[in-house]
């Protein structure tokens, strides 16, 4: 089998857009073991500068000595300028010759497709494709055809590809690949066990794990990811979905050492080292201390202070308008759109001018409404860190907002460059990002201890009514009348995020569940599908005396669905120390008191602060004993209860936690802070010119 060739190690792919174009040497390299001519590499150095022109002008000059090496080049300049027609006419010369040139089939798809020409640019991937028997060739031409939304073509040509080859195991393998992208999980599930039952490979292991884990499968991605690293026991990248995989399925001690452990032997590796410190959060005795001195390690291997560009010549006006660009990869339906939304809606435009920076791997109908909340948009998906940063620079931003942190997808390497003067973080990582170029990040009195505001490299800046503004969702049933009503009894729930509910909360949520014996509790997971971690959960709850008959454990449905649901529980127990935000909101919104325990990191003060904003902070406490007590207390109170539950939206709309404008007015002030603090630094620098 090929497999093997296409590939020595295993790398962390998470989803990424194709980039186009590229500027390459399209046939020199191929045919020069020497390397590529000396008129290509002056050419490529005059790319490298910007020079466009003198590298056009340059290639055109060999054109008849080397017209393959020529023409290809010039179609991927012609890309870099927008002159598509031009590449067109450039790329077909070298397609015609070599129509097996992934490069050349691919960036002539690009000039085809920005004509609006997509059937033809289609047509000639899948010429290409036809004549492909390798998997990185396969791999490039499905990917570009997803990107055309021609998904059911490249699955027609490999399964022609499949009928012709039946024994080409790599051609299986490819097709097994093709029906996932293509959302035919199932088929694609059994494709993958196919190729196992003829050769145990751990790409494929590694792929069909990749499916499992999307699917919401960890037990299975496990079992899968245990068989590949027993093929191959030193593919470190293994061990880091394997420590993913464990924490997805519950089990955070286990995950997290198990990450611990990958990233001793691959200590230069980014996003394992984020991964490891995000997971670590959900372990009840992570420490601000030990989590900050981790994110500066992080700051000093990936993001050191000497990437910064320096100097900045935006204009030192305290009072002019201020332009603010937000960053990050959830301009989409995701938990963060339910908190920027309102406030770019907020945002006053005779104060502040928005732009947004969205590396969205995958958009959908909130991207696109997101896009419309800014002044100017750019999709920055196919763009590496230096062009963000340099367009970023060009658009003269004068406070740039990183909204990711490091979560998944996030542009810190953007950040790392500081192309803008002033640089926050902002909600969707709570914690310090150990970065020195990041100069504050936005939170409020309650998110912080007295510890996690000693652990951070930004200076933090409290909102005074709280860092967050929420937008209820529109498919948000009305709140009915509390369940215990009708079922004589209370039930608990949870819905918040499966790595964040381990043995430790359970331990917590069982013995108020044996202070109230005739109590229920709801489980609403993702990975509830998976039969193995529901038992696991079952297992854990009667090890602490309560049986499988007082538990409900279900999976996600629809939006709506998952609201109803929040509605069907008495009181939602939070958890710890990774408060719920999201879920939080939610529950209050369907008028469901939340129990949250605070400690020490931001991420576990979340629920403390939005309650404080409803003035119900009573339902925050502080130790796991307080916890228990508060939850038995306040399910022997069905009055209390059912007065909340129809007090809610009220008290969430007399808050600042609902109304926009005065959110936004709030933040505004603390960019302007930030603005005129920047402005008399600079002031104060400039030295006076004497006549």
């Amino acid at each position: 089998m090929d497999i093997k060739k296409r590939r020595q190690t295993v790398r962390r792919r998470r989803v990424e857009a194709f980039k186009f174009p590229q500027v390459q040497p399209i046939k020199a390299a191929q045919q020069c073991p020497e390397g590529p001519p000396a008129f290509l590499v002056q050419a490529l150095d005059h790319v490298r500068a910007g020079r466009l022109d003198s590298a056009i002008d340059l290639l055109k000059q060999y054109a008849k000595e080397d017209p393959m090496t020529v023409y290809g080049n010039l179609g991927s300049i012609y890309l870099l300028q927008n002159r598509f027609k031009e590449a067109q006419d450039a790329l077909q010369k070298v397609f015609e010759t070599s129509p097996q040139s992934i490069d050349t089939a691919v960036n002539l798809a690009h000039a085809l497709a920005s004509q609006h020409q997509v059937g033809q640019a289609v047509e000639i991937l899948l010429v290409c494709l036809r004549r492909q028997q390798k998997s990185p060739a396969i791999r490039v031409l499905t990917k570009a055809l997803a990107g055309y939304q021609a998904q059911d073509a490249a699955l027609t040509t490999m399964q022609s590809l499949y009928d012709s080859m039946p024994d080409n195991l790599e051609i299986q393998f490819e097709r097994a690949i093709v029906l996932k992208i293509t959302g035919h999980l199932h088929e694609a599930e059994q494709a993958f066990l196919g190729v196992l039952e003829k050769q145990a490979h751990m790409c494929v292991y590694y792929e069909l794990a990749r499916l499992y884990r999307d699917t919401h499968r960890p037990s299975r991605a496990i079992s899968c990811l245990q068989q590949a690293a027993a093929l191959n026991p030193d593919q470190g990248e293994l061990y880091h979905d394997l420590g993913n995989a464990y924490c997805q399925a519950g089990l955070a001690d286990e995950g997290v050492a198990i990450l611990r452990q990958a990233l001793d032997k691959a200590p230069d590796d980014k996003m394992l080292r984020s991964d490891f410190l995000q997971q670590s959060h959900t372990l009840p005795d992570a420490t601000p201390e030990a989590l900050f001195q981790g994110y500066q390690e992080w700051a000093r291997r990936h993001a050191p202070a000497s990437l910064s560009w320096g100097m900045h010549y935006n204009q030192p006006d305290p009072d002019r308008t201020i332009r603010i660009g937000y960053l990050s990869p959830d301009f989409s339906r995701h938990s963060v759109s339910c908190f920027i939304e309102p406030l770019l809606e907020g945002h006053h435009r005779d104060k502040v001018r928005v732009y947004g920076y969205g590396h969205v791997l995958e958009p959908d109908a909130a991207s696109a409404r997101l896009k419309g909340r800014f002044d100017h948009y750019c999709d920055i998906v196919a763009l590496d860190d230096q062009a963000v940063a340099q367009r970023i620079k060009q658009d003269g931003i004068d406070i740039l907002v990183d909204l990711a942190g490091h979560t998944t997808g996030s542009r810190l390497g953007v950040m790392a460059l500081k192309p803008a003067p002033v640089q926050v973080t902002y909600l969707g990582h709570p914690d310090t990002t150990g970065l020195p170029q990041i100069d504050y990040r936005i939170t409020d009195a309650k998110a912080e201890s007295e510890r996690s505001r000693q652990c951070t490299t930004e200076t933090l800046v409290d909102l005074p009514q709280g860092c967050l503004c929420y937008r209820p969702p529109d498919v948000a049933p009305e709140v009915t009348q509390a369940p215990f009503m009708t079922n004589g009894y209370v039930t608990f729930g949870s819905f918040n995020h499966h790595a964040s509910i381990h043995k430790h909360m359970i331990a917590l949520w069982s013995q108020i569940l044996l202070n109230i014996p005739d109590a229920r509790f709801l489980l609403k997971l993702h990975v509830a599908d998976d039969e193995a971690v529901k038992a696991m959960y079952r297992e854990c709850f009667e090890h602490y005396g309560v049986t499988a008959d007082r538990l409900d454990i279900h999976t996600c449905g629809s939006p709506e669905d998952h609201l109803a649901s929040v509605g069907s529980v008495d009181i939602a127990l939070d958890t710890y120390p990774c408060n719920g935000t999201t879920i939080t909101c939610e529950s209050l919104w369907m008028g469901v008191p939340v129990v949250t325990l605070k400690g020490d990191l931001s991420c576990s003060r979340m629920g403390y602060s939005l309650l404080s904003q409803l003035g119900m902070e009573f339902l925050a406490v502080d130790t796991p004993e307080a916890y228990v007590t508060m939850a038995s207390a306040l399910a022997s109170k069905p009055e209390a209860i059912s007065q909340m539950r129809d007090s809610m939206r009220l008290r969430m709309g007399a808050s600042t936690l609902l109304k926009a404008d005065a959110f936004a007015g709030q933040l505004e002030a603390a960019y302007r802070y930030m603005w005129e603090t920047w402005c008399q630094r600079t002031q104060s620098q400039t030295p006076e010119i004497k006549d």
